[in-house]
């Protein structure tokens, strides 16, 4: 991670941060240890396999982000926005104010920092 500005490291271990909320999430859920989910096996895995998506799609974004990849700054922005937007649509609690915060964090410091990655490549 050698020429990365600070805000883009910062931003890329808030992504990694998330994964692993959402790698945690998976496993709650598939070991029906999280208390809200339904009992329908079929509800629960297919919400398990989301949360383990979620945490492969923010790992992928992070690598591809300190490869200075134009493309996945711009999908990493889309998506913290959707993952932002569908956990203020929930009944937020504190778990989802937290994972707010670890949503909008990297968007703050992306956006300042947008520089980096729309600089001509040699």
């Amino acid at each position: 991670m050698k020429n990365i500005p600070a805000l883009i490291k910062i931003a890329i271990w808030f992504l990694l941060a998330s994964a692993v909320v959402w790698l945690v999430l998976g496993v709650l859920i598939a070991g029906r240890l999280h208390s809200g989910m339904p009992s329908d096996p079929l509800i629960r895995w297919g919400m398990a396999a989301a949360a383990f998506l979620a945490c492969l799609v923010m790992v992928a974004l992070a690598w591809l982000l300190a490869k200075s990849k134009r493309l996945a700054f711009v999908i990493t922005l889309v998506a913290l926005a959707v993952v932002f937007l569908l956990t203020l649509f929930d009944q937020v609690g504190w778990a989802d104010a937290v994972m707010m915060a670890l949503t909008l964090a990297p968007f703050v410091l992306l956006l300042i920092g947008r520089k980096w990655f729309m600089q001509k490549k040699a």
